[in-house]
């Protein structure tokens, strides 16, 4: 699909750029949203999950053209743990997974369902099984092997359809049951559109930073710039060459630690500081 980039490239400066992380079922969902986005963002799509899509996503990142990342369950936990860009997760909502429990009583309405959730179970859903007329099954799950114990647990427990996440409905499958995706297309669509204005954001903040080094960069002055939140937007060398810092992965902590006092106590004051750094 031409929607689609193969391979790492320099960043864009007109369009964003997000990486899919998608394995199992949520693949066809993003390649069945994207080309409505083709204008707005560029795609990456991953089909590895866990540290394969970090490794793979790591040339993305460090060339520029990934923005934001797109992905969902525990593999979208596992990302966001992992990466230094920002990582959106596809939300299942109450009518998502409501929509799912319907059909999987229609497969199988006179069974118990067993529904596999990503971190925590549906308090909510179970105050309603009575109504739902529905002996639901719950299990949470934070890694894959405990995406298999629970499909495992709900197959011994006499369930015979399974609502989860792609990797779920695929073990499922494995073992003879019927098995019901639960991200919906609504779900990945919304989460398409926090991903395109969270990436858009990030470039417009990206390109604001660059402007920002270039002029600061011929500064005879030492010059450190921070926003709102206290995070580090700019530096020049005569600023480090002050500090005795070098430019590495750990220099915004290095310059928090060092200049943050007085930082702080410039935004509680007036803005004028005594004190020489």
């Amino acid at each position: 699909m031409s929607t689609f980039a193969p391979s790492p490239v320099n960043a864009d400066p007109g369009r964003p750029g997000i990486a899919l992380v998608s394995i199992s079922r949520l693949e066809s969902l993003c390649e069945t949203i994207a080309p409505r986005y083709a204008g707005r963002a560029r795609f990456f799509s991953i089909r590895e999950g866990y540290g394969a899509a970090v490794a793979a996503l790591q040339a993305y990142v460090d060339a520029g053209s990934v923005d934001v990342v797109l992905a969902a369950g525990s593999n979208g936990a596992y990302l966001r743990d992992h990466l230094s860009v920002p990582v959106v997760m596809v939300k299942v909502n109450g009518f998502d997974m409501l929509s799912a429990i319907t059909r999987a009583t229609t497969l199988w309405p006179s069974g118990p369902v067993g529904l596999v959730l990503h971190e925590t179970i549906s308090h909510e859903l179970a105050g309603l099984s009575g109504w739902l007329r529905v002996d639901l099954k719950q299990r949470a799950y934070r890694s894959v092997d405990e995406v298999r114990t629970a499909v495992s647990n709900l197959a011994a427990e006499g369930c015979r359809v399974i609502i989860g996440p792609g990797m779920a409905c695929d073990l499922a499958q494995q073992a003879g049951l019927e098995s019901v995706f639960l991200y919906s297309l609504g779900a990945v669509e919304e989460a398409f559109e926090r991903s395109v204005e969270l990436a858009r954001v990030s470039r417009q903040k990206e390109s604001k930073r660059v402007r920002l080094n270039t002029i600061v960069a011929h500064l005879r002055d030492g010059v450190a710039a921070f926003d709102d939140a206290g995070q580090l937007e700019a530096v020049n060398p005569a600023m480090l060459d002050l500090l005795g810092l070098e430019r590495d992965r750990d220099l915004p902590a290095q310059l928090a630690r060092t200049v943050g006092p007085w930082l702080r106590k410039a935004l509680q004051g007036d803005g004028a500081l005594d004190e020489r750094v």
